[in-house]
């Protein structure tokens, strides 16, 4: 196998890795490590920014969590694309809740999986 076919057939796969992480798997199609129904979205849409926003012991909320995964397909978007400067990353779980307006937009992802879609796309 030729290395550009090598690499085109890797990044398909981490696309489709992408997709099964945000979106759950597909009617009829196994799943690489998910339950066939669930993605990321899915499970995040079922709480209320109240829920999400919730420490428990001392540890980050889901809120956090889920700012640090936005932060995390930016910056490794942004890394591909060459862009190799210092992160801030403990900054990036912050602020730890969220409105209930902003909820939907935070746990949705979609603005950062689409520039990483671009950026890793043959």
């Amino acid at each position: 196998m030729s290395p550009t076919s090598l690499r085109d057939t890797f990044l398909a796969q981490v696309v489709d890795l992408l997709r099964e992480t945000f979106e759950g798997g597909l009617p009829g199609q196994g799943t690489q490590y998910l339950d066939h129904s669930s993605g990321i979205r899915s499970t995040l849409r079922s709480l209320t920014a109240e829920q999400a926003s919730r420490r428990f012991e001392g540890h980050p909320s889901i809120v956090a969590h889920v700012r640090h995964m936005n932060f995390h397909l930016r910056v490794t978007s942004e890394w591909i694309l060459g862009d190799h400067s210092r992160r801030d990353w403990a900054q990036s779980f912050e602020p730890q809740s969220v409105s209930a307006e902003e909820w939907p937009k935070l746990y949705h992802l979609g603005a950062n999986r689409q520039v990483m879609h671009r950026a890793i796309k043959p």
